[in-house]
């Protein structure tokens, strides 16, 4: 493999390597975002709510208090509200026993993603404070297949940006590793073969002011040393034939007299 082709190769590797991480974490980020506001969300609405059940708990007793949560069911759809406590729908398929022993039986606010019917969604329990509900917890679960559809279309976005990006650098490096690495080098190489096949006329004729080009006019300078000592060299040869014709004529003369 040509060096510009490993160059092409490696750098394509490590700017793919790059986006590719970006990318990655550009949808973890959304994604660690959109759970956040939706913990956010329902911890907000539920602190409200809460405060509306525990005074319908305290003037109606639990009946008032789940007739609340049944009304607010009802307005805050596709959010859905329910009352959890000993009498109540706590045994319902869709409870979370383990988050509702939280809930119930201390004072701490639990928040998870969850799988239910195939599908993922978001259990916020919050424990209801008054002494008249002991053991009470009010329940917010919303569907989070909106935030995964979302999260599949940034995905699909960003990776179709990830294609043209990669595809596009690759072009740019390619075309400049080419222009700049690959024909100056075989420039060099001719320039070589031709020197060493006996013309000494050739020349590399790299013009470029990186560290080739010097590579380059060095090679046509010692090329020009290795022409000019040539042509010395057939100089002094000449010298030394017509040198050696004159003393044979010399020695001929000689002899003749």
């Amino acid at each position: 493999m040509k060096l510009s082709s490993k160059l092409s190769v490696a750098v394509v590797f490590a700017i793919t390597g790059v986006l590719a991480g970006q990318a990655y974490l550009r949808v973890l980020r959304e994604a660690t975002y959109i759970d956040e506001e939706t913990r956010r969300d329902h911890l907000v609405m539920g602190r409200s709510l809460r405060h509306a059940i525990e005074d319908a708990w305290e003037d109606s007793g639990a009946v008032g208090a789940e007739a609340l949560v049944a009304r607010l069911s009802q307005r805050t759809h596709p959010v859905r509200v329910r009352l959890v406590c000993e009498g109540c729908d706590a045994a319902a398929p869709d409870a979370n026993p383990p988050l509702i022993a939280d809930a119930l039986w201390g004072e701490e606010e639990v928040s998870l993603i969850l799988e239910f019917d195939e599908a993922d969604w978001r259990y916020t329990y919050l424990p209801i404070l008054s002494a008249e509900a002991p053991g009470s917890a009010l329940e917010i679960r919303e569907s989070v297949g909106a935030r995964s559809s979302f999260l599949q279309a940034s995905a699909l976005r960003t990776g179709g940006w990830l294609v043209v990006l990669i595809f596009l650098t690759t072009t740019l490096i390619v075309s400049v590793i080419h222009w700049q690495v690959a024909r100056p080098v075989d420039a060099m190489i001719q320039h070589a073969r031709r020197v060493a096949s006996g013309d000494l006329r050739s020349r590399a004729g790299i013009t470029s002011s990186d560290e080739l080009g010097v590579l380059g006019r060095e090679l046509d300078q010692m090329t020009a040393d290795l022409a000019a000592a040539a042509d010395d060299l057939r100089h002094e040869q000449d010298e030394r034939i017509r040198a050696v014709e004159q003393l044979r004529h010399a020695d001929r003369l000689i002899t003749v007299g």
